[in-house]
């Protein structure tokens, strides 16, 4: 493996070590701020459950870079939480997933970034 900085190499190598790193990717490439990106990934929450729901049935949901961002830090918040006794993930349409998103993985890897979908 080519590590086109130090900080790419910590951070790898940090994942590998505890499965826990979220990735080397930039937060400009993951920030899921916009509108968008709450719409593609939807929550709904009960009194000791969560639902996050994938909503892109137009590509049999899948999982856009912001996407998997989005995911992972709901994850977190809801590992966290006490409360919370089990996480569903269901997919909206015909799909529940068709795993990561090829056409926005292959601008990301022609900008040479490294991917996010799989450290999920």
């Amino acid at each position: 493996m080519i590590w086109k900085s130090l900080k790419l190499k910590q951070r790898c190598t940090h994942y590998y070590n505890n499965i826990k790193c979220f990735s080397a990717l930039p937060n400009y490439y993951v920030s899921p701020q916009n509108e968008d990106i709450q719409k593609q990934v939807l929550v709904q929450g009960y009194s000791n459950a969560r639902v996050a729901i994938l909503n892109r049935p137009s590509v049999l949901n899948a999982i856009s870079t912001p996407m998997a961002a989005r995911l992972n830090r709901l994850y977190e918040s809801w590992e966290e939480n006490p409360d919370i006794g089990f996480v569903l993930m269901k997919g909206s349409g015909r799909s529940f997933c068709a795993g990561g998103d090829v056409v926005s993985l292959y601008h990301l890897i022609n900008q040479g970034v490294f991917w996010l979908e799989y450290d999920m």
